[in-house]
């Protein structure tokens, strides 16, 4: 007996999907798209909760508790507080072009990153006003380079850091960790090629990126110090994340598939497809469990606890059907 995904429910939100995220229960899906729509929809169901429609697309979306956090192309940062019957909304001009990222520690701390800029935030009742913003990435060999983010995530236990800790990774300046209220770098990793995305595994150990170049590095969080390389054909900048608590890679390729990767072996150990002749553009990115023994054997985005699912989704660049939500089912072997 083995657990395999398969798919649930599939949506058509009519666009190209450019983000998704899981709220903490696992029961409820965002879904931003590349035609300014933001969606809420059931995992339990193929029906939305809510659409708002936007002037934009959505760059990218985040849960704290019932308020997803959104970032547009625009620049805009809105946050829309879920309640039992309506939508309390809130928004603001985080960046002059265009809000790419979020990352969120606490409501007393939220980061996001406009073309090249790094803002922190505090949101109060849905609220957001801007505390502080990080100077620009310094490194004499990559002056000549247009300073570009490419992700952002916190890290709690970081040694030398006051509070928790902010890693950023530049197209061409490789990755910083930022000690927020230092406002200075603790360390910094120059990489030989530009960076795509990025993630970092449950334990905060080790963190992935996609180097547009020719694959998938592996560094330790701590030092920065280089520990791996998993080269495979991927498009340039694609959707990543540490699975298995660390053991695994989901990742996506050019045929329409999300791959599971064993970072041990080294070869793909499952596949979600989205059928030939598509891109999937987004994963749902969840905070991992340690409970239960299936997580060693099982990659996921999503674990609900109480009724014992494993879910991921995934969205792609079709305007049909391009949400689905898979859930690991055990399977027979043989």
């Amino acid at each position: 007996m083995h657990l395999e995904y398969r798919p649930i429910h599939s949506f058509n939100i009519c666009g190209r999907i450019a983000c998704l995220a899981f709220n903490q229960a696992g029961d409820m899906l965002a879904i931003g798209d590349f035609d300014a729509r933001l969606a809420v929809a059931s995992t339990n169901s193929s029906e939305y909760t809510d659409v708002i429609d936007g002037h934009a697309p959505v760059l990218c979306v985040m849960w704290f508790g019932n308020i997803i956090f959104a970032g547009y192309s625009t620049g805009l940062l809105l946050s829309v507080i879920l309640g039992t019957h309506d939508l309390l909304i809130h928004g603001v001009q985080a960046h002059a072009l265009a809000t790419k990222f979020i990352a969120i520690q606490d409501l007393n701390l939220i980061a996001t990153s406009g073309t090249k800029e790094v803002k922190l935030w505090r949101s109060s009742d849905g609220q957001c006003n801007q505390t502080s913003a990080l100077p620009l990435p310094h490194d004499e060999a990559f002056q000549a380079h247009e300073v570009i983010t490419t992700a952002l995530q916190w890290q709690d236990g970081v040694t030398d850091a006051a509070g928790p800790a902010l890693l950023v990774s530049y197209l061409h300046h490789g990755i910083f960790c930022w000690d927020v209220e230092a406002q200075s770098a603790i360390w910094k990793c120059a990489t030989l090629t530009p960076i795509g995305s990025l993630d970092v595994s449950v334990d905060h150990k080790y963190l992935v990126m996609a180097n547009i170049k020719d694959g998938v590095d592996i560094y330790e969080v701590q030092t920065g110090r280089f520990k791996m390389s998993c080269p495979r054909q991927v498009r340039d900048a694609p959707p990543l994340m540490f699975v298995h608590g660390g053991r695994a890679l989901l990742t996506t390729d050019s045929k329409g598939c999300a791959n599971i990767w064993s970072i041990e072996r080294g070869s793909i150990i499952g596949t979600l497809s989205h059928g030939h002749g598509v891109i999937i553009t987004a994963l749902a990115v969840s905070p991992e469990t340690t409970n239960g023994e299936k997580l060693i054997t099982l990659v996921q985005a999503h674990y609900k606890v109480e009724s014992d699912r494993f879910l991921i989704a995934t969205g792609d660049d079709e305007a049909k059907m391009s949400v689905r939500i898979w859930e690991a089912q055990e399977v027979q072997d043989g």
